[in-house]
């Protein structure tokens, strides 16, 4: 019977289906036959048995090539009909789609087989033909047929507990998300038409608990409004699904709480509004009544006694909780919350455990709990002895002290309850904190702002007390009359009945009345703006209160925040960006702060993203970004995940926005345009304001304006310094003595300051009369943060030794190194922890004491483990017990501070040690280190070795040179520095200076590179070796006091050398032939009768020097030919009694001194001197005429120790010059 039912029903399906359908054959793999057969028996009562057909499984037939005309299910096998071809057979796939072809056969169409226009491609499509066993074929076909084999389903649900006129969001703050999925294998649908379904938010009650559930089932469980009050649910309800999944961005909320329902509690569905796809729904959640508080996340008030009107904020959940009496499972879990977070928090008063985190959560004092109310609760002994050893309980205690605004309101008031809620949520949305306050509580002296809601059932009793707190303390107050005109308050009494019930009803109603003429708002049925409106002029007129609300001066800083605002120009329209820069602790935040408080109120939306930096490393760039573009954008930042880094979502929401953004302590310029895209993305008039103690940065993100923070100025910072300072601090007449040395340590940096204010004195005057290292928070850990190894390198060199030094030696030497000395040094001046100045390498008192503080604490007890040593103490220490180490890599030892004997092997463990330097800061007998044994070892990294007073005769015979740059001995008492060749191939600079015992210098033909040989004072040295001729890089060569010097080559034709100094080799007769490239020549206090005629070679000489030679008796004419001479010096030449003719103008001579000369006249042509600035003649006693032409000339000119009435002719004429000297 079954079967021949089967056979008629397949009988009336080939009479439906006249059109075949052209099927392409295409067969399956075994993985799909076994995920299809497992994915239907759960749908179909199929078993993993052999035999399904008796078990009522079933099989999915393959495709099938020809033409269908019909399915017919015969006896636990399928008859297939295509076209001609009839076969009985079984088989078995995969499924994803199900379709009805006709009265009783079952098609399975595989998805993803969409064209382009969202149409079925027949040609391209798998289809799937399902046989069923014979006993469940009339008891499943119906019930499969019937049922849609898509469904929707929630990703996430709300939280568990939500407020009304608040945004539904889920527990983590991420916005509610749906997604589309097959009905059987829960896979997402990414194509087709139903993947960009549109579908409907809908309210439901939360009774609806069925697992499984039909389309009427759903539909009676809707839930639209009570009697009486509007839309349950409001807000944009329809989400469009894209690739199959959609978000509820909208701002979507309740406007009415649970409590009405049987179980308190409201669930969200999900339909779509086409059909044919199972709804969806989420877990079971309470609302409660609207948010009426806004608290900074420092501490949770409590009030006296548990109320039904009382909300508790969670900063960090954003979520509030009624205040009522928990139930026992509420107790328990706060008991088992507060036993295991060690923190103490309230029994009482959060309405859902849940909402809390007690890790970030401040802990909160348990004022307004009675001793008895508490007793009642049992908690473990640990917990019960810490509530014990909290403050004393009060009986009563008000309302949070710290908030800006408070609305006075009656709640429960229906006529204004949507009005208030929306004006709480945009003071919020602003960063206001805001207080509901509908209680009696006299907060009135603790807010900035206070807003009275008047209406024609409600005025508030202490009305009173408020007009006369506001007449003792001036304070901002805005009466909103919501519904009734203040002339209608004030003329009838029935609405104030309460308020003259009370004791002076005469003075209460004088309030009124002036309430009733302060400025505030009205808003009735004849006004002509909305509710929206209002609450925009409402909000817009508190931040303007807020913004010009001073609460603490910032010393120093009012003219450099008016130079930035004036930079900012907030009145054009344009897009503008201002980069504040300077120093670590320099006040940069500080600065941005307070100009965001100021101009926050003339933007739609405002951002405040502070320590950057430190934000990326905690949490990561995504995060970080996310939660930026979430507020800039004001989306949830699920959106934001969602859109990726798409160019043109960033450009499309932020054109249209006038927004305030100000990206505090930004390191790296590539996170700007990561968090935010290009400036040029923002709508006309926003403004973006980056701090940084990086310049590079705001050059490379293009900021139009680039603000330097100053230093505070001396008397500033001393008055911040008195400011911060403890009572009894500067009472004490030593602190007083070094409060100005403080200020000078401090180089008026705010910080640092407010560090030195809470510090000892003690502590203090002892380092900073030792220049000790100095640890301040703060800057200690920022200094040396977003630093490369190259740079950090170089920063701690210059803090530890070349503080205030020659940019470019100190340059030389590290990068002789191996550091990249100008690179390092331009990005740390763009980081503001070096100064270039005249060429000098400088940085700030305290960033160098950090420095000094980062090297000490690589080894705070054992000096001989750290990379560097400065300290005479620590380097005295490592030298006596010879504790160095191969970590030590530069030590600068003043020598004037001690006097300490070295062992010979005191540097044989400092292997790395490439910067040594002994020196003498001010001249103090038998100090110094001394050497009794001799030395016996010098590293061969050494890149400088600068000892002066070296005790013994030469250098250790093992030391090799190899990596020295810079030799410096002077008064030493070496003879001889080495014997036989040393390879000095990097040497640079050598400085002998005043070694009195040194004979005889080194072979020097290997030192290449040498720029610098300094001889001056070396008595004993006769000779010069011939080896200087190789010196190709020489330029400077200072033989200068050399008195026993009898000879040097008789060719220094060295191409670089620019200095010859050969003053006071008085035993040198003859000139050398030098080369033409010499710019400064100094001759003075030698032999030499006369210049040889080749001076006019050296073209491009600029200063002669032949002081003191009291043999020159003859100046060549040829002179004249020095084109670029600059100066000329001939004082102290005795013998010399004419100066030469010049035959041609020297167009460049701009000091001549003839002092002590026997000259007893000048040419005529001494006007052709005609850039001559500066003509000394002082003591020229043999001088008895001047030119007559001298008068064209304009020059300071020194007579002095001559008879000026020799010149009476010419006296009246040098009034007119710049300056006589007689």
């Amino acid at each position: 019977m079954l079967n021949k039912r089967i056979e008629a029903n397949s009988s009336e399906a080939t009479h439906r289906s006249k059109k075949a359908t052209r099927l392409e054959r295409m067969s399956s793999n075994e993985e799909c036959n076994r995920r299809g057969n497992d994915g239907w028996k759960s749908r179909c009562g199929g078993s993993d048995d052999g035999d399904d057909e008796r078990r009522g499984g079933f099989a999915v037939q393959e495709a099938l090539s020809g033409e269908l005309d019909s399915l017919v299910f015969v006896d636990g096998a399928a008859m297939v009909s295509c076209g001609r071809k009839k076969q009985r057979t079984r088989y078995e796939t995969d499924a994803e789609f199900l379709a009805l072809a006709s009265p009783s056969s079952l098609l399975l169409f595989s998805t993803n087989r969409y064209n382009k226009n969202g149409k079925l491609n027949r040609n391209r499509t798998k289809i799937r033909i399902v046989h069923l066993s014979s006993d469940s074929v009339l008891r499943t076909l119906p019930e499969m047929l019937q049922q849609p084999w898509f469904k929707l389903r929630f990703i996430n649900s709300p939280s568990p507990t939500i407020f009304t006129a608040s945004r539904i969001e889920a527990e983590d703050g991420s916005p509610i998300a749906i997604e589309l999925v097959d009905a059987v294998s829960n896979t997402r649908i990414t194509s087709g038409p139903l993947s960009s379904s549109r579908v409907e938010i809908v309210a439901l009650d939360a009774d609806l608990t069925e697992e499984s559930w039909t389309t009427e089932v759903f539909n009676r469980n809707l839930l639209w409004s009570r009697e009486g009050k509007r839309s349950l649910l409001v807000g944009d309800l329809i989400v469009i699904l894209k690739d199959g999944t959609g978000v509820i961005s909208g701002e979507i909320s309740f406007t009415d709480d649970s409590s009405w329902l049987k179980d308190g509690k409201f669930r969200l569905g999900a339909r779509a509004t086409e059909g044919g796809v199972v709804e969806a729904v989420t877990n079971a959640f309470a609302c409660l009544a609207h948010r009426q508080g806004f608290y900074p996340g420092s501490g949770i008030w409590s009030l006296p006694k548990p109320r039904s009107d009382l909300w508790i904020y969670d900063h960090h959940r954003r979520s509030f909780g009624d205040y009522e009496p928990p139930n026992t499972s509420q107790e328990k879990r706060i008991k088992k919350a507060v036993s295991l977070s060690n923190i103490v928090y309230p029994p009482r008063g959060i309405s859902d455990i849940d909402l809390f985190s007690y890790k970030n959560l401040d802990p909160l004092s348990l004022t307004g709990f009675t001793s008895d109310y508490l007793d009642n609760l049992e908690f473990p002994d640990a917990t019960r002895s810490r509530i014990a050893s909290q403050p004393q309980l009060l009986s009563g205690s008000s309302a949070p002290k710290d908030y800006d605004v408070v609305i006075r309101y009656r709640r429960g008031d229906v006529n204004n309850e949507d009005f208030i809620s929306h004006l709480l949520a945009a003071l919020s949305r602003r960063r206001i904190s805001v207080y509901g306050d509908f209680d009696e509580v006299d907060s009135v002296q603790e807010c900035k702002v206070l807003i009275i809601l008047l209406t024609s059932t409600y005025v508030p009793p202490n009305l009173l007390s408020i007009v006369e707190q506001q007449r003792k303390e001036p304070q901002v107050v805005y009466p909103i009359f919501y519904g009734i005109s203040p002339s209608d308050l004030i003329s009838n009494s029935k609405y104030y009945e309460g308020l003259l019930l009370q004791d002076e009803p005469e003075r209460c109603h004088a309030a009124l009345r002036e309430i009733t003429q302060m400025p505030g708002y009205i808003l009735t049925d004849k006004s002509c703006r909305s509710e929206s409106e209002l609450i925009a002029e409402i909000v817009r007129d508190a931040l303007k209160v807020l913004c010009s609300y001073d609460d603490k001066k910032m010393i120093g800083m009012g003219t450099q925040i008016k130079d930035i605002l004036s930079l900012l120009c907030i009145e054009s329209p344009d897009v503008r960006s201002v980069g504040i820069w300077g120093t670590v602790g320099i006040g940069k935040t500080a600065i941005a702060e307070e100009i965001f408080r100021r101009i926050s109120v003339q933007f739609v939306t405002c951002v405040f993203l502070k320590d950057l930096h430190q934000e990326v490393e905690l949490k990561g760039p995504d995060a970080v970004r996310e939660k930026l573009l979430s507020e800039v954008l004001e989306v949830e930042p699920r959106v934001i995940r969602i859109s990726g880094r798409k160019t043109s979502f960033l450009r499309n929401r932020l054109q249209c926005k006038k927004v305030l953004v100000v990206l505090d302590d930004v390191n790296d310029f590539r996170d700007v345009e990561t968090f935010l895209g290009k400036l040029s993305y923002f709508g006309p008039g926003s403004r973006i304001i980056i701090t940084s103690r990086n310049r590079r940065v705001f050059v490379l993100c293009k900021i139009n304006h680039v603000y330097k923070v100053k230093p505070l100025e001396s008397y500033k910072a001393l008055r911040l310094l008195n400011l911060g300072a403890r009572p009894s601090f500067f009472s004490l007449k030593p602190t007083r003595t070094y409060s100005p040395q403080l200020v000078k340590f401090s180089n008026g940096n705010p910080m640092v300051l407010q560090f030195l204010s809470r510090s000892s004195r003690e502590c203090l005057s002892k380092e900073i009369r030792k220049s000790s290292a100095i640890y301040i928070p703060g800057i200690f850990e920022r200094s040396c943060c977003g630093l490369d190894d190259n740079e950090k390198s170089i920063f701690l060199d210059v803090a530890c030794f070349f503080r205030r030094m020659d940019k470019d030696d100190v340059a030389m030497l590290l990068d002789g190194c191996g550091f990249s000395a100008h690179i390092g040094f331009k990005n740390l001046v763009n980081k503001s922890l070096l100064t270039i100045s005249h060429n000098m390498v400088d940085m700030l008192w305290f960033l160098q004491a950090t420095g000094r503080e980062i090297v000490r604490q690589e080894s705070i007890d054992r000096p001989g483990d750290r990379s560097r040593l400065w300290n005479a103490e620590d380097i005295r220490d490592v030298f006596i017990d010879n504790t160095g180490t191969a970590a030590i890599e530069g030590i600068f030892l003043d020598m004037s501070q001690l006097k300490c004997d070295a062992n010979a092997n005191v540097f044989d463990k400092m292997c790395n040690l490439r910067l040594l330097k002994f020196y003498f800061s001010k001249v103090v007998e038998n100090h110094g280190v001394s050497l009794p044994q001799g030395l016996e070892y010098l590293p061969s990294k050494l890149r400088l070795l600068h000892w002066e007073c070296y005790p013994i005769s030469s250098l250790p015979q093992c030391f090799d040179p190899k990596n020295l740059i810079e030799l410096n001995m002077p008064n030493s008492c070496v003879k001889k520095l080495w014997k036989g060749k040393k390879s000095l191939e990097k040497l640079k600079k050598m400085r002998l200076s005043y070694s009195h015992q040194l004979t005889k210098i080194p072979r020097l033909s290997r030192a290449q590179n040498l720029e610098l040989l300094d001889l001056e004072g070396c008595k004993s040295l006769v000779s010069i070796s011939q080896s200087i001729c190789y010196l190709k890089e020489l330029v400077i060569l200072n033989l200068k006091d050399c008195s026993n010097l009898e000879s040097i080559p008789s060719t220094v034709d060295l191409e670089s050398l620019e200095v010859l100094n050969l003053s006071g080799c008085s035993k040198l007769e003859n000139f050398p032939e030098i080369s033409p490239n010499v710019k400064e020549l100094y001759l003075g206090g030698t032999m030499l009768q006369e210049i040889p005629s080749s001076l006019k070679n050296l073209v491009l000489l600029e200063k002669l020097d032949l002081e003191n030679s009291g043999h020159l008796v003859n100046l060549p004419p040829s002179i004249c030919k020095l084109k670029h001479l600059e100066t000329l010096n001939l004082s102290g030449c005795s013998s010399l009694e004419r100066f030469p003719d010049l035959s041609r103008k020297m167009k460049c001579l701009k000091s001549l001194d003839l002092s002590r000369t026997a000259i007893k006249e000048l040419p005529s042509s001494i006007s052709y001197l005609t850039a001559l600035e500066e003509l000394r003649c002082v003591a020229c006693r043999s001088l008895v005429r001047l030119p007559d032409n001298m008068w064209s000339l304009r020059f300071k000119v020194q007579f002095r120790q001559i008879d000026t009435q020799k010149f009476s002719r010419l006296w009246n004429r040098l009034g007119w010059l710049k300056k006589v000297h007689t």
